[in-house]
């Protein structure tokens, strides 16, 4: 299992998380300006977006978490709303990177299922950590940065939660693919 182990260093995961932060950001102003085109179909009355029947309505802010280091960090995007002409409704659409109901972004979850999956540590909290530690959530209003010291005030701070990856593998069980590969 060695081969693989490459694919879930904790270099490929940053290099992933800086290109997630980057994709978001560009999403974000690329929706707040209305230069994105819908491809689809309605969700509603199935009219293909091929017709022209679609235009940007308006936004909604989601918040994204995206795992640098030991510590997870809160991505403020945007995700477009749709008016189908046809109907008159009003829906959202989700880019590749995004996941419906999950603050976490699909190539993130993918790594951490495919970790699971692919390793040979059957372990959901031995899988749900970077070299061994656990994984912070960053509160909001600080600027600390993981130092090696674990003396995190416990009270304040929320740790990933070995848990999540057992509800991620439960409904992405079928998604056994490299990260990026959406991209």
């Amino acid at each position: 299992m060695s081969t693989s182990a490459p694919l879930f260093s904790n270099q490929v995961l940053q290099d992933e998380a800086h290109s997630l932060i980057a994709l978001i950001s560009f999403f974000s102003a690329q929706v707040r300006i209305k230069k994105l085109d819908f491809l689809g179909v309605c969700p509603y009355c199935g009219i293909s977006s091929q017709c022209s029947f679609f235009t940007q309505h308006a936004y909604r802010h989601r918040i994204f978490y995206i795992i640098v280091n030991e510590w997870v960090h809160k991505i403020n995007g945007i995700l477009p709303r749709w008016r189908c002409l046809a109907c008159h409704r009003t829906f959202t659409a989700y880019p590749l990177f995004c996941v419906p109901f999950q603050r976490y972004t699909k190539p993130q979850i993918n790594h951490f299922v495919n970790k699971y999956n692919l390793l040979d540590s059957k372990s959901y909290r031995r899988c749900s950590t970077i070299n061994l530690l656990p994984i912070f959530h960053l509160e909001q209003n600080s600027s600390a940065v993981y130092s090696g010291d674990l003396k995190v005030q416990p009270d304040r701070v929320t740790i990933f939660s070995h848990t999540s990856l057992h509800r991620w593998r439960k409904y992405h069980k079928n998604n056994i693919s490299p990260s990026l590969q959406h991209f």
